[in-house]
């Protein structure tokens, strides 16, 4: 044997074992990047499963391809079948499924379905690697035709359902065809009949009404009640009625016995009236419009407010509507998005309108827009809907306006990606402006005002920062005070007790004290759930994401649960309301009223449980 044939290297035959490495690497730095971020929650993790999720899949391709050492006719096969795949998978998807859901959820156990069988299959004879393999694939970009997820938790989990199971709001739908049929059959008419336009006396709000987003002054509180009484899990507050609803976020404003939110029924997004006594349906307003984001999921996101005699509701897509309370006739809507300039949000517009009333008498009705060149805010004649001003700064926001007074001077107040900046309510002009901009997030919390001069100012995955506001004739300066990554709230407002403040760290409550920024305890997991202030008796009322209702005390020495029970099922974002001695929680499903042990009913409903 010559030497030349001795030192030269083996010839490697077509086809042989795999090289594995780029794949391994690709897959175990998706699902590392998943780990890390998953603690941290909210975007971080939204961000990580959306951009991970494709990139992985499209790098394999390219790992395939490129240097996987696969013969030709394996790689392009597989390859070929890989792009296709990613684009018939979505064809195929519902529409909650299809794009960031599909990307987050299916892409990522394709890749690894993919990677894993690659590996037991490494040095398999071509022709049957390539069947089991495609297989794999095809098995995985199936997964739509079976499989949908109807949005996400606030931690950015995965709620898959069968295909062909309804949702929610297709057992509406067929409830209320049911009951069309019904009435056309001459069965009797289900629900109550709306009153006439114009006979109904104006409706003016009062003591025990909750008018509008987070209450009458949108910080979360409550005032009134000497204590939400005592109940458990096993002893409730008694259940008055509960019914189906149509998907939103939008939380409950009652005046009177009167009931107000919005939803989406099919192709309509409504403003909608119920009866506080029993639930039923007073009136709808529908607009022809589907908002439908596959992470958050479908209908709108903002409160109705009364006030000035009149409802104002703003569309998902940024119309803001007048209409009477009496009935829901349509005074007058406005696109705000038309004449701000300004894109929808990707999770929806969110501001709930805000009425101020003007020293000539007239109100002003403020949402915020985020739109360019000075149209961050936009108020509109609360009578006529014409354009008051525009003002502001700030490309995206899902927090509402809010009304404070410092230094003695009534402002608007709203919260952008930039930071802070106040508004005088006649003409807009700027009183004065504190910069925290965020790089790739967005606010959604209120400002919380904490007593005469002081606002904290949210930021998720920055903390919060609370800051001084004072102003010596025109001058107004700003003094940030501190500073904490102790309180990094997501969507979930806090509310203030005797200089403490109570909220979410994430996903477990916690309480910090207002003076120094510093925690005082952390405890109780409820997920991405929000929280009512119950001022005179000392108390809180957590609703925990999956619709659990919980009594706490407002105390800074610990953590104290005082009772809890399940007020509605399934994922709950929307804000809790308590008005007239009575619980109202409501998620995209379905609408409860519980009475609250302690207070007597304001007047005397039917207190049999009905699901109408």
């Amino acid at each position: 044997m010559s030497t030349t044939d001795t030192l030269a290297p083996p010839i490697r035959p077509a086809g042989g074992a795999l090289r594995l490495w780029p794949a391994l690497a690709i897959i175990a730095a998706y699902w590392v990047a998943a780990l890390v971020t998953r603690p941290i929650g909210g975007f971080a993790t939204f961000a990580t499963l959306v951009g991970g999720g494709l990139l992985s899949l499209l790098l394999l391709v390219a790992w395939w391809v490129t240097c996987s050492r696969a013969r030709w006719f394996e790689r392009l096969l597989l390859g070929g079948l890989a792009l296709g795949g990613i684009v018939a998978s979505n064809a195929i998807a519902d529409r909650m499924t299809l794009g960031v859901p599909w990307i987050m959820f299916i892409a990522p156990w394709i890749a690894t379905a993919w990677v894993a069988g690659a590996w037991f299959l490494r040095a398999a004879p071509p022709r049957r690697r390539t069947a089991t393999l495609a297989a794999i694939l095809a098995a995985g970009f199936a997964l739509p035709l079976v499989v949908r997820f109807d949005g996400v938790t606030g931690a950015m989990d995965a709620t898959p359902r069968w295909r062909w199971s309804p949702t929610a709001e297709d057992r509406l739908l067929a409830e209320l065809a049911g009951k069309r049929a019904a009435v056309q059959a001459g069965a009797g008419d289900q629900t109550s009949p709306s009153a006439p336009a114009g006979e109904a006396p104006p409706l003016t709000t009062g003591p025990g009404d909750w008018p509008g987003f987070r209450g009458p002054l949108r910080d979360g509180t409550v005032r009134g009640i000497a204590s939400l009484g005592e109940w458990s899990e096993t002893n409730p507050p008694s259940l008055l009625w509960k019914r189906r609803i149509g998907p939103a976020w939008s939380s409950l404003a009652v005046v009177g016995d009167r009931i107000f939110t919005q939803e989406q029924r099919g192709e309509e997004e409504l403003v909608s009236c119920y009866s506080l006594t029993d639930g039923r349906e007073e009136w709808i307003h529908a607009e022809q419009d589907r908002f439908q984001e596959p992470a958050a999921g479908t209908g709108p996101r903002a409160t109705p407010t009364i006030a000035a005699g009149k409802v104002f509701a703003l569309t998902a897509r940024g119309v803001l509507l007048c209409l009477l309370p009496s009935d829901g006739a349509l005074e007058w809507k406005r696109d705000l998005r038309a004449d701000s300039g300004a894109p929808v949000p990707i999770w929806g517009f969110s501001s709930s309108p805000l009425v101020v009333p003007l020293a000539d008498g007239g109100h002003v009705v403020a949402s915020i827009m985020c739109g360019p060149d000075g149209k961050g805010v936009i108020a509109c004649d609360a009578a006529t809907g014409a354009t008051r001003w525009t003002a502001g700064v700030g490309h995206h926001t899902y927090a509402s306006c809010h009304l404070v007074e410092l230094g003695g001077e009534a402002q608007i107040v709203s919260v952008t990606d930039e930071g802070l900046e106040a508004f005088a309510p006649a003409d807009g002009h700027r009183l004065w402006e504190h910069r925290w901009p965020l790089a790739g997030q967005a606010r959604m919390l209120q400002p919380q005002v904490v007593g005469d001069d002081r606002i904290l100012l949210h930021s998720y995955l920055d903390g919060a920062e609370l800051v001084r506001v004072a102003h010596t004739g025109t001058d107004w300066t700003v003094e940030p005070l501190w500073r904490t990554k102790e309180l990094r709230s997501y969507f979930n407002d806090s509310v203030v007790h005797e200089g403490h403040l109570y909220g979410f760290n994430d996903r477990i409550f916690t309480c910090i004290d207002l003076a120094t920024g510093k925690r005082k305890w952390l405890g109780g997991r409820y997920a991405h759930g929000q929280v009512i202030h119950v001022a005179d008796a000392g108390e809180l009322l957590v609703l925990g994401e999956q619709g659990e209702a919980v009594r706490l005390a407002a105390t800074p020495t610990r953590h104290e649960e005082r009772g809890r029970f399940q007020a509605v099922d399934g994922k709950t974002w929307n804000h809790p309301t308590i008005a007239h001695g009575r619980l109202l929680v409501r998620n995209a499903e379905e609408i409860a009223c519980y009475q609250l042990p302690s207070v007597a009913p304001a007047s005397a409903p039917d207190t049999t449980p009905s699901s109408e």
